[in-house]
């Protein structure tokens, strides 16, 4: 763990696992199909993600997602819980969350391993 700049003062770096930005898709998994949301995730670790919704996402939600990693050609489902969020425009409500994965499979979380160990060996991905 590293530390890391928190206003004008250093404090230490809160986040169990490395993570990188991405231009990925997520997709937030209603009960029904047609509610569905699609966001851009903004970066990725194992431990969770950060996106941009179009929707306001509130803080403690719980829900299913399914992570799109285009460059692995793979669709990774998962159920996460909102650690934090922030409305970045209000006129056109677009939202900033970052989650935690509740539940992922094994083979699941290894393959975003994989994928964040590869991409943070390129500066411009490492977040």
């Amino acid at each position: 763990m590293g530390w890391g700049p928190h206003f004008n003062y250093l404090m230490p770096e809160r986040r169990q696992h490395a993570r990188v930005k991405t231009c990925n898709l997520v997709k937030e998994v209603n009960h029904a199909p047609s509610h569905d949301r699609i966001a851009n995730l903004i970066d990725l670790s194992e431990g969770g993600f950060q996106f941009v919704s179009s929707a306001w996402i509130p803080s403690r939600k719980i829900f299913t997602a399914v992570i799109n990693l285009a460059e692995k050609n793979k669709q990774i489902p998962v159920i996460v819980k909102v650690v934090w969020s922030r409305m970045v425009r209000r006129q056109t409500v677009v939202c900033r969350a970052g989650v935690s994965f509740l539940k992922i499979a094994d083979d699941d979380r290894q393959v975003i391993r994989d994928y964040v160990s590869y991409a943070s060996q390129f500066k411009h991905l490492a977040a």
